[in-house]
């Protein structure tokens, strides 16, 4: 099982057992873009100066052909039930999922990858919109 971390899940990952990027065995990867704000946000690289010792471990995806258009689909798709309003059944809210939050979604889905998170709203729009489950940190970390 492939399992695709988004932001959150990468620094807890790195800083506890950066092997989950670099042993097959975990199959643990992210996108380019989450990896890329890790790198360059300010926040991160105040809060976490530790994690430059760990960035070259951490394992980026990249689509082939197939999964590109497979991609480009299922964007559209989350981008259109978002934007058009969805609401969430649990809060009863519209879904406010940013680009960044699509964009993993859609790889995940692209790629047929279990998506690690603890972003409740991104969660909930996987189960509800696409009957897949995801996992959080801690979770993937017991596995």
């Amino acid at each position: 099982m492939k399992i695709l971390c988004d932001t959150c899940c990468v620094l807890l990952i790195i800083r506890i057992v950066p092997e989950m990027f670099t042993d097959n065995r975990f199959r643990c990867f992210t996108i380019r873009e989450v990896r890329d704000e890790i790198i360059q946000t300010q926040k991160f690289k105040a809060k976490y100066p530790w994690k430059t010792d760990y960035m070259d471990k951490i394992r980026i995806t990249i689509l082939t052909k197939e999964d590109k258009k497979s991609f480009d689909l299922h964007f559209v798709i989350i981008d259109q039930l978002v934007e058009y309003g969805t609401i969430n059944n649990r809060t009863r809210r519209f879904f406010d999922l940013g680009y960044k939050d699509r964009n993993i979604i859609a790889y995940s889905l692209a790629t047929d990858s279990q998506l690690a998170t603890n972003d409740r709203e991104m969660k909930d729009f996987v189960r509800q919109q696409f009957e897949r489950s995801s996992l959080s940190s801690l979770a993937l970390l017991n596995i």
